[in-house]
């Protein structure tokens, strides 16, 4: 899949969920083999590369998210850490590239529109 950049220090991603696709996913969650997990959106694509912001998020973090109590607007906006990354994804080839951005540098084009949730049922651990 080109959203999972390789070689980057996100980890070996591996995706968890896939909420938004059209030919392939533009919003999904995914987790590296430390188990950290992040939720991912397209932000841009031209001909060469495709953009992702990817927000870390703890479990209680990644379950409101699923669950719809906080919307992706504010998931990202509203880092729990105050950061996200912009990955960019070669489509053919050459290097994946990660930088980190704080939040309050994010703009409005880069984040999902205010008020879109998910409504996923959430499961509690025993």
């Amino acid at each position: 899949m080109g959203s999972l950049p390789e070689q980057t220090y996100l980890g070996q991603l591996r995706v968890l969920e896939v909420y938004e696709a059209t030919d392939e996913p533009c919003l999904f969650a995914c987790r590296n083999g430390a188990g950290h997990i992040f939720l991912a959106v397209l932000i841009d694509e031209t001909d060469e590369v495709k953009d992702w912001l990817y927000v870390p998020l703890s479990n209680d973090r990644f379950a409101r998210l699923r669950s719809g109590e906080i919307d992706l607007y504010t998931g990202f906006r509203v880092a729990e850490d105050g950061f996200v990354h912009r990955v960019s994804v070669p489509i053919y080839e050459g290097s994946s590239t990660v930088i980190t951005i704080a939040c309050d540098a994010l703009t409005c084009d880069m984040l999902p529109i205010a008020g879109d949730r998910l409504s996923l049922e959430v499961s509690l651990a025993a």
